[in-house]
């Protein structure tokens, strides 16, 4: 049976017009023993899930309208999180969520929406799907572990995630930034901003798909098996210590420019295109690739051999005996070539 406590505290305190409302905090426990699934809809709400001791899942609310506090259930295996139909009387209402879940809890799938709150989650795992979307909130998430997709989606938020292995990750945001730093996934990895920037660090996936459509793409250390590709369509791209040596690598900036530094070279044909930008490719030293560059408005130089061409159109060069063959682009911009020091 679960157990509800209710605590009521706290003055309203007048300065003006304004008023700090009072705040109460309701606990809960529910047996978590055959809860397989959480399912959390709200609306306003911020919510918060992590892990803890014991075998019940611990449920806080502190909230300023005890009355329009979400409701907790469980039902055939799964625990419910669900907004009530009253509405904040007040702009200034607020009401925070903690869910605990015990460690003994073996999830199969973790589903979190809200309309207009934050949602972060922390140190949990899951046999199955991770799915969290926020519509006008923030997303946070570290620590998790699932074994299958993980997705995050905001409409006019930041995702903000690290440390996490899935065997697929999926990340959207229509107006906000991406932010990943170490995630290990067997399957594809794909992170699109409409209106915003992408910040990774650590990457690890069968394929990379990265987009921004108005806004930069930086990212360090990406590994992968497959293809990479990322594209911009007003925003520079900057892509160090990038290990594809088994896949292809494309990438294109319709108005930004593009940096790519390899720690391998790949092991297919690549492309890098930019419309009106410069590009700059730093390869391994001693490592043999085939270039092939054009420029409409603009010149190559490379510090390998010492080549310098004021107004290249076209060019092709081999470098240490050959190799991948990587062909580079730009419309108005410089294509310049380097190894590491």
């Amino acid at each position: 049976m679960n157990k509800l406590l209710i605590i009521s505290g706290g003055i309203a305190l007048f300065s003006g017009i304004a008023a700090a409302k009072s705040q109460s905090t309701i606990r809960q426990n529910f047996p978590a023993e055959g809860i397989k699934c959480i399912s959390s809809t709200l609306r306003y709400e911020d919510v918060e899930f992590s892990r803890c001791d014991g075998d019940e899942i611990q449920i806080e609310i502190i909230t300023t309208a005890p009355k329009s506090r979400p409701e907790a259930r469980t039902e055939g295996g799964t625990f419910f999180l669900r907004s009530q139909d009253k509405r904040m009387s007040f702009r200034n209402e607020r009401c925070t969520v903690y869910v605990r879940i015990p460690e003994t809890c073996s999830l199969e799938s973790l589903a979190a929406v809200s309309s207009s709150g934050n949602i972060s989650c922390s140190a949990l795992a899951t046999s199955g799907q991770f799915s969290v979307q926020a519509s006008s909130g923030n997303i946070s998430c570290r620590g998790i572990t699932c074994g299958g997709s993980f997705s995050a989606t905001a409409s006019s938020g930041d995702i903000s995630l690290e440390d996490i292995r899935a065997a697929a990750a999926t990340l959207r945001t229509s107006s906000g930034n991406i932010s990943c730093r170490s995630l290990a996934g067997s399957g594809a990895f794909s992170a699109t901003a409409s209106s915003g920037d992408i910040r990774l660090h650590a990457i690890s996936a069968a394929d990379i798909q990265l987009q921004s459509n108005s806004g930069s793409i930086k990212a360090e250390t990406l590994t992968s098996e497959g293809a990479v590709s990322a594209c911009s369509s007003s925003g520079d791209i900057s892509i160090e210590a990038l290990d594809v040596s088994h896949g292809s690598i494309d990438m294109k900036s319709s108005s930004g420019s593009i940096m790519l530094s390899l720690a391998a070279l790949p092991g297919k044909a690549s492309r890098l295109a930019a419309n009106s930008g410069n590009i700059r490719l730093v390869v391994p030293k001693g490592a043999g690739f085939q270039i092939e560059a054009a420029s409409k408005s603009g010149g190559y130089r490379d510090t390998l051999e010492g080549i310098s061409i004021g107004d290249i159109k076209s060019f092709a060069h081999s470098y240490n005996g050959g190799g991948t063959s990587i062909h580079i682009s730009t419309s108005s911009g410089k294509i310049s070539v380097a190894d590491t020091e």
